[in-house]
């Protein structure tokens, strides 16, 4: 058994090391004398309530630094500079959960390049399933298209030609196995992806989010149940959050200021929830 674990990638320390020989960064120093605790990080499990509740007062953190929250507000509704708001999320990750503390929020250009590298991590996972889809769609359009063009030039005589609904009826038996494949594909991905991000981050490699070994490891130490109940919450949570953006007048107002705080929750509940499967052979 491990006497400890990494606090950036999990991996389970079983001597005395004084970097991880994971993923290389400086850990906390702890001595095997008796009567001496480890300082490194030992993952401990809560409930989905107690995360979400303690996520909620680390999120509310924000609210005492008004100037950062109105930065981050205004920065995440400008296309290219919101990737800075995604990069100060990482940081949230990084030092979560074992900091109490708001990371600062400085190094824009870093910033920046972290954000990107989120950005990128979600962008190849979502865009295979997504191109297939398209494609799909393209092509059943563009053949219905063709068939109607065909059918009134009068190219094709309309006793010989095939009735517009087998038409179509041939075509879905086609493109639409293709289609709901991806769907199901994209589903899929949408449930790990949270991990994946966080993975990433807490290894300090980007290539390490299609580790998805490890990471299937991760949530299996978690538990698949608890798991999907606190995704199954945030999207809950999510859907709500999203509409207050309909209230009338003062809507979008709330839905802008409350941006930066919801994403700092999501980013801390999920480090949280990862930080139960930290495995200890990666």
């Amino acid at each position: 058994m491990p006497k400890g674990y990494c606090p950036y990638c999990g991996l389970g320390i079983e001597g005395d090391f004084t970097y991880c020989p994971g993923c290389g960064k400086p850990l906390p120093s702890f001595k095997e004398a008796a009567g001496e605790t480890s300082s490194i990080a030992i993952p401990h499990r809560m409930e989905i309530i107690d995360n979400i509740l303690t996520s909620m007062n680390y999120a509310a953190l924000l609210f005492k630094d008004l100037g950062t929250l109105v930065i981050l507000a205004i920065l995440h509704i400008i296309p290219l500079a919101n990737l800075i708001v995604i990069g100060y999320i990482l940081r949230v990750i990084q030092g979560s959960p074992e900091s109490d503390v708001l990371p600062s929020f400085r190094d824009l250009g870093k910033l920046w390049i972290d954000g990107l590298k989120l950005w990128a991590v979600t962008f190849i996972y979502m865009f295979i399933p997504s191109l297939i889809i398209a494609a799909a769609s393209f092509g059943l359009f563009l053949d219905a298209w063709r068939f109607h063009t065909v059918r009134r030039a009068g190219i094709v005589p309309r006793l010989l030609g095939p009735d517009f609904a087998e038409f179509l009826a041939g075509k879905f038996a086609i493109f639409l196995p293709i289609i709901i494949g991806s769907l199901i594909l994209l589903f899929l991905i949408s449930i790990i992806l949270s991990m994946t991000v966080i993975h990433s981050v807490k290894t300090g490699s980007m290539w390490r989010a299609f580790s998805v070994g490890e990471i299937f490891r991760i949530i299996s130490r978690i538990g698949w149940g608890k798991y999907l109940i606190w995704l199954f919450l945030m999207f809950i949570l999510t859907v709500m959050f999203s509409a207050l953006g309909n209230s009338p007048l003062i809507g979008w107002m709330i839905t802008l200021l409350l941006n930066p705080p919801f994403y700092v929750f999501v980013a801390r509940s999920a480090a949280q929830i990862y930080s139960e499967g930290r495995a200890s052979d990666t």
